[in-house]
């Protein structure tokens, strides 16, 4: 393998997070993607169960998606936990909001949530 190649991927690797944060609409702030996310969550669950859901539960589910998701989604998600955790938050809430922000700016707000109501166990109806 040649010696510049490793930069080269590099690059392209990051240039390709560049241009996918291009392609999203602007970031919210973090309090307005949490209300984006609960607002889906009362639409579509049961709110008593999953008001107070606790941020290692969270934190599982979201690590689900992670791991389901395509590469580009995965970067996505990577970058705004990245941008998150630069307050005081823990480690889960920071990849928590991070999450909840690039699931708003990917438009897989409603997908996820769809699988926190069915994990929970009591999707409305």
């Amino acid at each position: 393998m040649p010696k510049f190649a490793a930069p080269v991927v590099l690059l392209s690797l990051a240039l390709s997070t560049v241009g996918c944060e291009m392609n999203r609409p602007p970031a919210q702030a973090p309090e307005t993607a949490w209300n984006t996310y609960k607002g889906r969550l009362a639409e579509q669950c049961s709110a008593k169960h999953l008001e107070n859901l606790p941020a290692d539960k969270f934190y599982d589910l979201s690590h689900e998606y992670y791991v389901d998701a395509d590469t580009q989604v995965q970067q996505l998600i990577e970058f705004d936990a990245r941008k998150v955790c630069g307050s005081s938050k823990t480690e889960v809430e920071c990849a928590n909001t991070g999450f909840v922000q690039a699931m708003v700016q990917t438009g897989g707000t409603e997908e996820f949530v769809k699988k926190v109501c069915s994990k929970a166990g009591s999707p409305a109806s």
